[in-house]
């Protein structure tokens, strides 16, 4: 009996544990009692209407979590409306359909304003005026205006003209605005005023003369009467050929040509020097000076060109051709004092040799050995001489090293800096002993270009061996040619 009852005991202990064991949940796909039709909810930035079908077994609602979008059921049929988008950002907002328990979302999409093509800045125009024209793509709608009486906005589908009116007074500047919803900006209209002859300004030229750097120049000036004294102006020059060739009203070609050449090399001027470009400026009777290798004999045009402080053109200008001369022949004839690119200061004197063509050297580079020297037509002299010369025979002794000197010579120009030019290549060689035990040096001097180089000494140095062969051991020095010549 008692085995009985264990047993009972088991089989409902057993039944409990099942009882209290939870079984694994089915999942039940849930019933679907809406859907929506093709919709199309894609708005550009001007807004407006769509309208999308919904099917449902039952009543729904629809909101949106945007202001700027608005929706209304009819039916089955929901309306959306989306106000304008005034920013340069695309936006979303997300529809919700409720019915009872079930909800279903949809997405709302609206462009932001775009324009392509609209490339504006500030523009500088020319007294003459100007018209320019903006071709531009955009979704929206671009306004552009200009608050000015001489400035004309003529606005067409896809296109802007900017009509800039002649200008007979001073400069001026103006502005144009344009928006493109919340997108507003402005750029500058910068107009020169009328360039005119200015007749208290005489522009001349007062031949060559040595600057504060004892560089030979020629002589640019201008002189003004009392009325223009105080005004500040700038000088350039330019071949005279070049000005008919350009074939422009002469106000006109200082206007386009003369005035932003003369502004561009004054700002490089001021940044190079540090200071401010009012500094560079001239006032009253003033002279400038060129370098005159690079202005040869011929016609130029003098242009003095009024500007303020700032650079801007004042609209004077005076402006007067005139004719440069070469030196003459008995200009070069004289002592001379020579200071050569080491400092070191000698005296050279040059004297007739054929007048009006040639001419006797004596003491350039500290030598007194006399050399000769043509006249050039164009005001410059030539030492005669070759760019490759053979150095006679020097002492030689077995083993040790042997020097000589060569003397170069070639063009000399007025107030020419000297410099060794780069790409020449300098070739020494030691040749047998001579019967009376000297070595012969030969030395060359490869041009560049074709062009002979300014006077230089050359010192070479070899080794030469007992059976005449040389070792590669070149020392080059040179003399620079005068920095400057300063007559007595």
């Amino acid at each position: 009996m008692k085995n009985i009852l264990k047993y009972a005991y088991l089989l409902l202990a057993f039944a409990g544990i099942v009882s209290c064991t939870e079984k694994e949940p089915v999942w039940v796909e849930p019933t679907k009692t809406m859907s929506i039709e093709e919709a199309n909810l894609v708005f550009q930035p001007s807004g407006g209407t769509s309208s999308f079908l919904v099917k449902a077994e039952n009543s729904f609602t629809a909101a949106a979590d945007r202001d700027w979008c608005t929706v209304s059921v009819s039916g089955s049929q929901v309306e959306v409306s989306v106000t304008g988008n005034s920013s340069n950002e695309t936006r979303y907002s997300r529809i919700t359909l409720t019915s009872g328990n079930e909800t279903l979302g949809i997405t709302v999409h609206q462009y932001g304003l775009v324009i392509k093509g609209f490339n504006v800045g500030d523009v500088a125009v020319s007294s003459r005026g100007k018209s320019i024209e903006y071709p531009y793509q955009t979704n929206g709608v671009l306004t552009v205006t200009s608050d000015y009486p001489w400035i004309k906005v003529e606005q067409t589908d896809g296109l802007v003209r900017i009509t800039v009116e002649p200008n007979d007074g001073a400069s001026r500047t103006g502005e144009v605005k344009y928006r493109l919803g919340d997108i507003e900006n402005t750029f500058t209209i910068a107009q020169s005023g009328s360039f005119k002859e200015y007749s208290s300004w005489v522009p001349g030229y007062a031949g060559k003369e040595y600057d504060n750097s004892a560089v030979l120049c020629e002589v640019f000036g201008v002189t003004a009467d009392a009325q223009a004294a105080a005004e500040t102006y700038t000088i350039s020059v330019v071949p005279a050929s070049e000005v008919s060739a350009a074939g422009l009203p002469m106000n006109a070609y200082v206007e386009d040509v003369v005035y932003p050449a003369a502004l561009a090399s004054l700002k490089q001027k001021a940044e190079e020097d540090g200071c401010k470009l009012e500094e560079l400026l001239l006032k009253g009777t003033k002279a400038a000076y060129f370098p005159a290798e690079n202005y040869p004999a011929g016609s130029y045009c003098v242009f003095a060109i009024g500007m303020d402080g700032n650079g801007n053109p004042t609209g004077n200008y005076a402006e007067a051709e005139i004719s440069t001369k070469a030196v003459a022949y008995n200009w070069w004839i004289g002592t001379w004092k020579v200071t050569d690119g080491n400092g070191t200061v000698s005296t050279v004197t040059i004297a007739q040799k054929e007048n009006g063509k040639s001419y006797t050297v004596t003491g350039l580079g500290g030598f007194n050995f006399a050399l000769n020297a043509n006249f050039n037509a164009d005001g410059t002299f030539t030492l005669t001489g070759s760019s490759t010369e053979n150095i006679t025979t020097v002492p030689y002794t077995n083993g040790t090293y042997v020097y000589s000197t060569l003397n170069l010579l070639g063009l000399y120009t007025v107030g020419s800096s000297s410099y060794y030019r780069t790409g020449a290549t300098i070739d020494v060689a030691l040749g047998s002993k001579t019967a009376d035990n000297k070595a012969k040096v030969t030395g060359y001097l490869v041009s560049s270009g074709g062009s002979f180089y300014k006077f230089l000494q050359l010192v070479y140095r070899g080794k030469a061996s007992n059976a005449g062969a040389a070792e590669a051991n070149t020392v080059l020095k040179r003399n620079y040619l005068p920095l400057a010549l300063v007559k007595q």
